[in-house]
């Protein structure tokens, strides 16, 4: 009886470990003055995972993860890759809040602040159907400065993230095999 409660207990325990949501939330903001797009990923939005700040270059994006660690990703390389989103079918998107902060000194500021407004009333619209709740505020403020900001909360279970690994290592596995293959 005491090895059946055990087993019991086992599967129990992996279940709702395999299946307990965990919150991602992303912070974006954008300073197209400085021509930086800062960014942190938080667990449950306390944990910080990663934070930095990503910049245009000659040579392509430079992705600053800490005080002296860059990533530089070439423009060709990022066109080159295709994202297959079907991978992504177990991360739901819960909300999305977006700031968009434009000087009431420039005319195309508050073009752009007003089409993130449409935008976003429009999407939240669309996307509460789907379990998503879309805010977007304007805030206007003096001179000609623009920014953006978004924070943005995914949710998804350590079984997505499972399936979603053992996915890619397939993948990699059959393009080494067909390499391989090509190359006897």
């Amino acid at each position: 009886m005491d090895g059946f409660c055990v087993i019991f207990l086992t599967i129990c325990g992996s279940a709702v470990i395999l299946l307990f949501p965990i919150s991602l939330t992303g912070y974006i903001h954008i300073d197209p003055a400085h021509g930086k797009l800062y960014y942190s990923a938080a667990l449950y939005g306390k944990i910080v995972l990663s934070s930095g700040y990503i910049e245009l270059r000659r040579e392509g994006l430079a992705v600053h993860s800490g005080k002296y660690k860059a990533i530089v990703l070439s423009y060709s390389g990022l066109l080159k890759t295709k994202p297959d989103l079907n991978k992504l079918w177990r991360f739901r998107l819960r909300s999305v809040d977006q700031i968009c902060e434009a000087g009431a000194g420039s005319g195309s500021s508050l073009v752009a602040a007003m089409v993130f407004r449409t935008a976003g009333a429009v999407a939240g619209t669309i996307a509460l159907n789907y379990g998503c709740g879309i805010r977007s505020d304007v805030l206007l403020s003096s001179g000609r400065r623009f920014q953006y900001s978004a924070c943005l909360k995914v949710q998804f279970d350590l079984l997505a993230v499972l399936v979603l690994c053992m996915k890619m290592v397939l993948e990699e596995l059959m393009g080494w095999k067909e390499k391989i293959k090509s190359k006897v």
